[in-house]
Formats: structure tokens, C-alpha cells, sequence
């Protein structure tokens, strides 16, 4: 069993749809992590920045039309931080509208997305893309930076530099010791009470 996800042991995961990841941990496994912090999503500086993060969202994971082809290996996850001040039918029609399947952590988790926020300094209404280990700490706060200076190479970057989920309880795990080695048939026969050497 590994370690949860910090996301996915604390709060309501939603898909692009609005629908509860039943499975967020095992969605979240293994994977780059970008958190992407949203507070007003009319904004010209979200939509400009929306542009570049989801092209490289769709190419380096192999999306087509809002769906995943499998010609990539799925490696980078995106989850949107709404603020709490955001109306809920306006985020869900945002979301419905984006190219990309991103996640969200449920508008509806109120003051824990305020404590959440606060852990990621963010200038006030700042757009940013935070790429994150499994618990939490942070790898970058210049996502798109990163995106838009080293191109699709930078996913390699941040997988490489990125925590390996600990296997709870691998401490534990017993150890096997190997048995005795059997014993090489044996070449003799018996023949009337007497041990013969067989020629083979």
C-alpha cells in the first residue's frame, strides 16, 4: 500500500465534468503533479496563460479532443485550486469549456481550500501553475515558465527531480529466506542389496 496523495487523503478530487474521482489516489499515482491556481476565471491574464498550459497539457499526454488517445503515456496531472470566492456554475462552465481534462478539488471544500491556498504564496488574483511532489512540496512555482522556456522537455525535468511515492509499511515486509538446496539425484541404484554406480 503506498502513501496517500496529499490531495487525494484530504479533499473531494472532481473530474473536468464536475463528477467525484471515486479512485483519487490511484488516479494520482506516479504522476507529475501541476496545481493551478484560479480565482477569476473571466480574466485576460488567465485565458493567455490557459493557452500555453493546456497545449502542453494535451501534447505531452497524448489529448485529443478533451479525451486520451494513449499515444502518450498519461504523466502530468493538472488540478485547479479555485478560490472560494468563485461562484460554483461559473467555475463548472469554465471547466466544461476548457480543451483540457483537468482535475478539480470541489469548490465545495470551502475553508480547507483557504488553508490550502495559503501554503502556496500567491501575489493577490495571481495565475499561476505550481508543479508539486506527492506531498505537497513544491518542485516549481513556475510552471509555465518552465513550459514556455525548455518546451515539452521540461515534464522529464520535473519527473526526474520529483519524490517517489514511499511503499507504506515496506519496512515491514518480511524476508525470505531461501530453504536448503535439494540434493542432486543420486547417480547409485541398488541391485540385490548392492549400491551400483549407474553410467550417467
Amino acid at each position: 500500500m503506498t502513501a496517500p496523495n496529499f490531495l487525494a487523503g484530504s479533499f473531494q478530487i472532481e473530474n473536468s465534468e464536475g463528477a467525484v474521482l471515486e479512485h483519487p489516489h490511484d488516479h494520482l499515482f506516479g504522476k507529475v503533479l501541476g496545481l493551478l491556481f484560479v480565482h477569476d476565471c473571466s480574466s485576460s491574464q488567465l485565458t493567455a496563460f490557459l493557452h500555453h498550459t493546456q497545449q502542453f497539457y494535451n501534447r505531452v499526454n497524448g489529448v485529443e479532443n478533451k479525451s486520451f488517445t494513449g499515444k502518450r503515456a498519461h504523466n502530468l496531472e493538472v488540478v485547479v485550486i479555485p478560490s472560494p470566492s468563485l461562484d460554483e456554475t461559473t467555475l463548472q462552465q469554465w471547466m466544461n469549456n476548457l480543451s483540457s481534462p483537468f482535475l478539480q478539488v470541489s469548490p465545495k471544500e470551502g475553508n480547507k481550500l483557504v488553508e490550502l491556498i495559503s501554503k502556496y504564496p500567491l501575489e493577490e488574483d495571481e495565475v499561476a501553475l505550481q508543479i508539486v511532489n506527492w506531498d505537497g512540496s513544491v518542485i516549481t512555482r513556475q510552471g509555465l515558465v518552465d513550459v514556455l522556456s525548455k518546451g515539452d522537455s521540461c515534464l522529464m525535468h520535473w519527473h526526474m527531480v520529483r519524490k517517489t511515492e514511499p511503499i507504506a509499511g515496506a519496512e515491514d515486509a518480511p524476508v525470505t529466506v531461501p530453504g536448503p538446496t535439494a540434493a542432486p539425484p543420486s547417480s547409485k541404484t541398488v541391485v540385490g542389496g548392492v549400491a551400483v554406480d549407474l553410467p550417467f
